[in-house]
């Protein structure tokens, strides 16, 4: 029975697998999998290249303290390493920003990848033809180009004040002591439920990714132009219907779900901020 019914079943099931396998090479689905499972290795990959051009700065810094300069070979070796680093790195981080990355800054960093990898190939030309001048200049470009890209690829991660905000952060406002008339003035004066409340948040929570600098999604939320605007999935809101507005939609997500909003490593809006961007939409999102 196990004869009779084994060589059938396996060869259906063989069947079927190449068919579903073609089907997936023939949609180019397979294909964009493993396009995008490389473009995710960016983030693992760009330390490569970075560290093997530290090395061969190290070697040359040594070189120059013992004065003798490294062995051509060595140089060979570690050039061809970070020519194949830097072109995996170049590679996977274009095919990261293919997926939902724009903005100036995404553009400037990309080229400046590419710059970096082609000053690591004439530095690698430098070392196979033992050439003292094109290996010296490349080494220099490249460690410039090096710096840049790895400084604007940390502005689309963590924004662009990143760096220096400890030195600029301002202090929380201190407790006003006016007098009663001042604050009778205040409570009269008419106050934009979106200056005060909401554009906060989405500077606190969301800019980062969805700001001049980065625009995931093809999504900005700096302004209300931009917002009123929308990414490549439509409008982010539909004003005064909250339950219909993908912005809630995405807020309302489990925290392990891929399409949540903000990611789950990135800070998320508490409670109280859900709501009253949910108020604010429901009461018409109005900028005003």
């Amino acid at each position: 029975m196990a004869g009779g019914w084994g060589m059938p079943l396996s060869s259906v099931v063989l069947a079927r697998s190449d068919a579903a396998g073609a089907g997936l090479w023939n949609n180019g689905g397979m294909l964009e999998t493993l396009l995008a499972f490389f473009g995710r290795t960016h983030p693992l990959l760009l330390h490569v290249p970075i560290g093997v051009l530290a090395a061969m700065l190290t070697l040359e810094a040594l070189g120059v303290w013992r004065r003798k300069a490294p062995e051509w070979g060595t140089r060979r070796d570690l050039a061809g390493l970070l020519v194949l680093s830097a072109a995996g790195a170049g590679v996977s981080g274009w095919l990261l920003a293919e997926e939902d990355y724009g903005g100036s800054t995404v553009t400037l960093h990309r080229w400046l990848a590419v710059g970096f990898v082609v000053g690591c190939l004439m530095l690698a030309v430098g070392a196979w033809r033992r050439s003292v001048r094109i290996y010296g200049a490349f080494v220099v470009v490249a460690t410039g180009l090096c710096a840049a890209a790895g400084h604007f690829g940390g502005t689309i991660t963590h924004g662009r004040d990143f760096l220096t905000e400890p030195f600029f952060k301002k202090p929380p406002p201190a407790r006003s002591n006016r007098g009663a008339d001042s604050d009778q003035t205040a409570l009269v004066e008419p106050v934009s439920i979106y200056t005060s409340v909401i554009e906060p948040i989405f500077a606190d929570k969301c800019v980062s990714c969805h700001g001049p600098d980065k625009q995931k999604g093809g999504l900005a939320m700096h302004t209300p132009e931009d917002l009123l605007f929308g990414g490549d999935t439509g409008p982010a809101f539909v004003a005064g219907d909250p339950d219909h507005s993908e912005m809630v939609w995405r807020l309302r997500l489990p925290l392990e779900d891929e399409y949540r909003m903000p990611p789950k490593e990135k800070p998320q809006l508490t409670d109280a901020e859900v709501a009253a961007i949910i108020k604010w939409i429901a009461d018409g999102a109005s900028f005003d």
